[in-house]
């Protein structure tokens, strides 16, 4: 079929040539204009058009709103988003009673040293993605491989910075060593990575400092969040600790003893101190070993027993074992006494983790000097350690109510409470307190601490042998 064609300008078929109104009647439209028609009816005569309509461009002039606009976004860059997330991650972990003083003493060091800043955001990173960061990655760009792409820069630095002369008056290297440790707790379930950043790092810096007549605000803050940490380290893997040098008590301690709040967890770190030196003594941890057999101790925990087993009738009257055992009752009213005072204190402080913290610390250490005395049945000595079945399975419970209310309470620093909930284990005979020990454990991992796992494979063992 051909194309239509199409019509030419001279074309007058579809010329118009009726008015508006004739074309609405529909009627012949004669006389010009106006036609005859719209004259006697009185109407308006329009002619119309065949052109088509021409476009009519509307020019849009901005008003000012009544509304608010929001701000437009900034873009900021990955390092400084996971600088935020470490302070974050000290918010949700307060090492010390105020978070204030932790991250007024942290934030001018990362923001000067680029070795410090390196760790922060690792940690940082790693505390992103263990939240859920709203973004998503490829596998490379994830914050998990950044994280462990910052820490190992981080260690490369820091060892640069070791070897400097005059490294251990750098307090943003004696940090780097520390938090080394913290993100160490966060991916490794042995931790044995913390313990050596720990003893080999920090200690060792401190201990090449020396006594000094005054330290800077980040020392001073350093000091109350290591002691604890310091504490834990001595009790579970030992090695001697610098908790008991005079170059630690010439300084933290002076500067503690000025402080109007008496700081609890200070007294429980020196405690802990004093167990240590006094199972360092006897090797009264021998029994940590059997229960635990993947607790690393030092060679010094067999020493007791090779004593004990000298002895194979109950009624010899041994003055090194009297003396063992008057000393560990002494220590153990020590402690009672300590937790009185804890008591007393939680009163007045209703609002305050560091009380409830303590007492779980407390209860902890009479739980593991009585456990000493009390795998040798066969023991008739003048003075040991008492603790009776009811009073050991209300210590238990109290440690896991406690453990609760810190780690339910915002801030709350799980990765504390896992030595103490290690040493419940060994007392907690009823099915509800293990089950509630286990689920304590599995909240401890879920704030982003892998080592927690470690606590529960060896709680496993431990359920298993005694079952059998």
């Amino acid at each position: 079929m051909s194309k239509k064609r199409e019509l030419g300008p001279l074309d007058q078929r579809k010329r118009v040539v009726r008015c508006e109104s004739c074309a609405v009647r529909k009627i012949k439209c004669t006389g010009g204009t106006p036609c005859d028609a719209c004259i006697r009816r009185g109407k308006a005569c329009r002619r119309r058009t065949s052109e088509p309509p021409e476009a009519v461009f509307v020019f849009y002039e901005e008003t000012k709103s009544q509304h608010a606009s929001l701000p437009a976004q900034m873009s900021r860059n990955t390092a400084s988003v996971f600088v935020d997330q470490f302070f974050a991650f000290l918010s949700c972990n307060q090492f010390v009673p105020c978070f204030n003083t932790l991250g007024g003493a942290l934030l001018p060091l990362v923001e000067q040293s680029s070795l410090l800043s390196s760790i922060a955001s690792a940690i940082g990173a790693l505390h992103a993605s263990r939240r859920g960061f709203s973004a998503r990655y490829s596998q490379a760009d994830s914050p998990e491989f950044q994280a462990l792409q910052l820490y190992s820069r981080s260690i490369e630095s820091l060892k640069g910075a070791l070897a400097e002369a005059k490294v251990h008056g750098r307090d943003d290297v004696l940090w780097a060593t520390f938090l080394s440790g913290i993100f160490e707790l966060m991916i490794d379930s042995t931790g044995d990575g913390w313990a050596n950043h720990m003893l080999h790092g920090t200690s060792r810096l401190i201990q090449a400092a020396g006594p000094e007549r005054s330290i800077s605000l980040p020392r001073q803050v350093f000091g109350q969040v290591f002691q604890i940490f310091e504490a834990n380290r001595v009790l579970v893997y030992g090695g001697g600790t610098i908790l008991n040098s005079e170059s630690w008590t010439a300084i933290y301690q002076s500067e503690s003893s000025g402080t109007d709040t008496w700081d609890a967890l200070s007294a429980i770190s020196s405690r802990m101190v004093q167990v240590y030196d006094f199972t360092a003594r006897y090797g009264s941890l021998a029994f940590v070993s059997m229960m635990f057999p993947r607790c690393t101790l030092s060679s010094w925990t067999s020493r007791f027993y090779d004593h004990v087993r000298k002895f194979p009738v109950s009624d010899i009257v041994d003055p090194v074992l009297e003396s063992f055992g008057l000393e560990a009752h002494l220590l153990q009213n020590d402690l009672l006494e300590l937790r009185a005072r804890l008591l007393g204190l939680e009163t007045g402080d209703g609002g305050s983790l560091q009380p409830h913290l303590a007492q779980v610390y407390c209860l902890y250490m009479i739980i593991t000097i009585f456990n000493a005395f009390d795998y040798y049945q066969c023991w008739h000595l003048s003075h040991t350690p008492h603790i009776s079945l009811l009073e050991l399975s209300t210590f238990v419970d109290q440690i896991i109510w406690r453990s609760s209310l810190v780690l339910n309470t915002p801030g709350g620093p799980g990765v504390l409470l896992l030595p103490p909930l290690r040493g419940a284990v060994t007392r907690a005979r009823k099915d509800d307190q293990r089950s509630s020990i286990l689920d304590l454990l599995d909240q401890i991992h879920k704030q982003g601490f892998e080592v927690a796992n470690r606590v529960k494979e060896d709680i496993d063992i431990l359920w298993a042998s005694t079952a059998n």
